[in-house]
Formats: structure tokens, sequence, C-alpha cells
């Protein structure tokens, strides 16, 4: 009785303990944390891996192991550096290691990392064991995920799809409605987002048909000025002729000026001279029948 009990315990802890896994099991720091994980086994997809799952998909030997996760900086002030992440296939002997400078604060990335399994692998449940790490303010944050990997051999894998047990097509029912839960929310935003950008454009349509009729105005206004401008440039130039004729107009009035006073000059001269000359020629007796003959 006491060994049921004990089970039935058992059962009932593991969902409150791996709840405390959400995000992985912190075991440095706390700001490092796993908020994703999926595993693509030969081309199809088990998403949401939480951790100590078992994945549904079968594996092969020779199977292509496809791993991507996505890690989260939880600090809402500070960048987290020396981002590092080692993934292990635990009695294969297989190690990948990723590498990232840096995660920024309160953000997201994703890390994806491949391994081949080898030809050899034995049929049975493989751990996988997953640590990432990275440097923030002087502290090491780290932290673990684990799930298991089934592999068959050819031989069971065929008896098995076969004759497929209860529990199998329940499980790949679970892993298809998984599947469709994923990509419903991501149908959703799409959509979403397509509306929007369909009513954002009609807005845009109806703004251009509303300045439209502005074109011709525009049109007709920048006809205008370039006529203005060259209109100005006309008269500039006809006012730059005008002031030049101006000029040389004020140059030859005083030239004239100047000119007619030195004439005017000469010309006082000239008569003064003639005067003085007849003047001395004249005699006395002349000089007073002049004045005789003017009383």
């Amino acid at each position: 009785m006491k060994p049921i009990l004990l089970i039935i315990g058992i059962i009932l802890i593991l969902p409150f303990a791996f709840a405390d896994n959400e995000n992985g099991k912190l075991t440095s720091g706390g700001d490092l944390l796993i908020t994703d994980f999926d595993v693509k086994i030969d081309g199809l997809t088990s998403r949401n891996i939480e951790y100590g799952d078992s994945i549904s998909r079968i594996a092969n030997p020779s199977s292509l192991i496809e791993f991507d996760l996505q890690l989260k900086n939880n600090h809402t002030n500070l960048d987290m550096g020396d981002i590092e992440v080692i993934i292990q296939i635990e009695d294969l002997d297989l190690e990948k290691t990723i590498t990232a400078t840096s995660l920024t604060n309160n953000n997201d990335k994703r890390f994806k990392a491949e391994m081949t399994l080898p030809s050899d692998a034995e049929e049975r449940d493989y751990e996988v064991f997953v640590e990432a790490s990275g440097e923030l303010n002087n502290t090491i944050h780290r932290v673990e995920y684990v799930f298991d990997i089934e592999v068959e051999t050819s031989s069971s894998a065929d008896s098995s799809s076969s004759n497929p047990t209860i529990l199998q097509q329940l499980n790949d029912s679970l892993s298809k409605l998984n599947t469709d839960l994923n990509y419903y929310p991501l149908y959703t935003q799409c959509y979403s987002d397509y509306e929007l950008c369909k009513t954002d454009l009609n807005t845009k349509n109806t703004k251009i048909s509303e300045l439209e009729p502005m074109k011709s105005n525009y049109e007709t206004c920048s006809q205008s000025l370039t006529t203005a401008q060259s209109d100005i440039q006309l008269c500039n130039n006809d006012k730059a002729t005008f002031q030049t004729t101006s000029d040389n107009c004020i140059q030859e009035l005083d030239k004239s000026k100047k000119n007619g006073m030195l004439y005017g000059a000469l010309g006082a001269l000239c008569v003064g001279g003639i005067w003085a000359f007849r003047n001395r020629k004249q005699t006395p007796s002349t000089k007073k029948l002049k004045i005789a003959r003017s009383w």
C-alpha cells in the first residue's frame, strides 16, 4: 500500500516541480530565462517543449535534430554580455556551443543549433541537457533545461508504425493540436495586421484623392512664378541699362559745363584784349571829338 501512495505522491508533486521550472531551472543569478524551446526532428517540429518533457516525435539513428530556443534578459535596465548556450545529448557524446556578445535589457533573442545522431545510436531515451549563461553587473546568471528524446531503430519503427498503439495515436493527436494552437495566434495577428494595413492604405488613398485637385493649381502657380521671375529679371536689366545711360549723360553734362566755362573765359579774354588794343590806337583829338559828338 505504501509504495502505491508514494507513487501517487510523486505524480502529484511533479507538476508543481516542473511549474517552478517554467522558464528553466535557475542555478545562478535570476535574470536569464529560457522562455521558449522548439525541437525539430527530421523536419517535423515539436513546439513549446517544457522542462522535463519527453518529445513525442520519434528519432532514428542518423536523424537530424534541430534546436531553437529563446533566451530573455529579464533585467529592466542593464544589458547582459558574454552569452553562451551549451547543448548536450548525454551518452551520445554530442555537444554544441552557441555564443553571443550581448542580450539587451528586457529583451528576447533566439539561438539555434543542430546535431546529427550517430548511426549506431541505441534504441532508448536520451536526455538533452541545455545550459545558458550570461554576465550582468559582474554576476554570472545561469539557467538549465532538460528533456528527453526517444530513439527507435528502423525495425521497431516499422513494427510500431504498422500497428500504432493508442498512446502513440494520442501523442500524435496532441502534437498536431499543439501545433495548430501555436499557429492560430500567428494567423490572427497576421490577419489583424493585414486589416490595419488595409485601413491605413484606404486613408492614404482618400488623402491623395483630396489633394489631386491641388495639382493643377500648383502647376498654374508655378508657371506664374516663373513668368514673374522672368519679368523681374527684365526689369533689373532695364534698370541697369538706364543707370548706365544716366551716368554717361551726367558725365557728358559735366564735361559740357567745364568746356563752356573755359570757352567763356577765353572769349572774355579775347574781347578784353581787342578793347584794350583799340583804345591804345585812338589819339587825344579823336577822343575829344567823340566827347563833343556825344554832347
